[in-house]
């Protein structure tokens, strides 16, 4: 059904009222944050506060010019608006630098201060005055102690325990939890953490398990089959494959976080089930309630750019685990349709390491010369150094 509409694109308004602040994508902006906006000629500033975040940004440096549509529904007119871009970032608030004080040598100050008063001039005698009249004598405080001891006291009881915290932080990540303390990489992020017990069991493998069958009708069982890296997957995992029946598990839990992916425009979970090859609907319930904004009872859903990037975080991981923890970045950039840099970024926020692949790895991967210079590949290492966005809370588990 054609559901076009014609719409009068009127002439674009050259005043800029209003500028686009660009954030890291799933970034989520409380209601609580205040923002003020500064122009000094062409140049745009934007600062915003929330009680523990920071946000600031100035106009990009770039010969394009960016408008923004509103749309009139009734006299279906779409107004554009000059909208400079403006690169923003989040600080928090803790880590401001404060200014150091130095120590000051307190018998050298009372020698000098004592010299001053007997020899010095003036001027020099009434700034030892003003000093001495500035002084906080410390004594006096004592018997405030046990005000300020009680008041500290009544204010950090409001304040959240450890595992609030760690549950607020736990529902804001993007990556699955992992172990900073992990000796080997195959517990980094341990497959619970990435698939749970209940999802594990409703995956049903055994037709997946019949040698006779050859990989790509094996392909056509899976939820998502539009991909040449499952088929690699299936043709590869054999009957002397060890942990066959897991690693068939794993590949059908990426077809459907594939096949969720490349549908993420769908909101109606009957329309998802029809488009994938009917999974089972409660692997489907659990993998919406992990990934998506539910609505109207669970049967509709919206992925937003959050969720976007939770399901490939989730996604990329488990890649990591069947490829061995070494990842080509451009073939799975085209599986994915996604750009180069933005899948980089994202395998950076799972920890990984992005090197350009040795002469010997391009060799064994064959990999044309002419573009083997620049052959990217992400590797997953111990001892595992945590990525910043999950020390600053923006990425893992679910």
């Amino acid at each position: 059904m054609d559901r076009s509409v014609e719409v009068d694109v009127k002439t674009a308004d050259a005043t800029d009222s209003v500028v686009v602040s660009s954030f890291f994508n799933g970034v989520e902006i409380p209601a609580s944050a205040s923002f003020d906006l500064f122009r000094h000629k062409d140049s745009y500033l934007v600062h915003g506060e929330t009680d523990t975040l920071q946000y600031d940004g100035q106009t990009v440096a770039d010969d394009q010019q960016y408008f923004i549509g509103v749309y009139d529904p009734a006299k279906k007119t779409v107004e554009l608006v000059k909208a400079p871009l403006v690169a923003s970032r989040i600080t928090s608030k803790r880590k401001l630098s404060i200014p150091r004080i130095k120590q000051q040598d307190v018998q050298r100050n009372i020698q000098r201060n004592a010299l001053g008063e007997a020899f010095g001039t003036k001027k020099a005698k009434k700034a030892i005055l003003d000093m001495e009249k500035n002084r906080i004598d410390s004594s006096k405080l004592e018997t405030k102690q046990s005000d300020i001891v009680d008041s500290i006291k009544i204010n950090t009881s409001k304040l959240p325990t450890s595992a609030q915290m760690q549950d607020d932080l736990n529902e804001t990540r993007v990556i699955p939890q992992f172990d900073v303390e992990a000796t080997s990489v195959d517990d980094i992020y341990p497959l619970e953490n990435i698939i749970s017990a209940k999802e594990l069991a409703s995956i049903r493998v055994e037709s997946l398990q019949n040698d006779q069958t050859e990989p790509k009708d094996k392909l056509d069982l899976l939820p998502y089959s539009n991909s040449r890296y499952l088929l690699r997957k299936l043709a590869a995992i054999s009957k002397d494959t060890p942990d066959r029946k897991l690693k068939l598990q794993i590949v059908y839990y990426v077809s459907l976080l594939m096949g969720l992916y490349a549908n993420r425009r769908i909101h109606s979970k009957d329309q998802l089930i029809e488009s994938l090859n009917q999974p089972p609907v409660v692997l489907v319930d659990l993998v919406l309630k992990n990934f998506t904004i539910l609505r109207k009872n669970n049967r509709n859903y919206l992925i937003d750019p959050r969720c976007e990037d939770k399901i490939l975080c989730y996604l990329l991981a488990l890649i990591l685990k069947l490829d061995e923890y070494q990842v080509e970045i451009s073939p799975l950039a085209q599986e994915l349709s996604l750009k180069p840099s933005r899948l980089a970024a994202l395998f950076r926020s799972l920890g990984c390491v992005l090197k350009n692949a040795t002469a010997a790895q391009c060799e064994k991967l064959g990999v044309p010369k002419a573009i083997a210079a620049n052959y990217k590949i992400a590797s997953l290492k111990v001892p595992f150094k945590a990525p910043e966005q999950a020390r600053r809370g923006g990425g893992p588990r679910r």
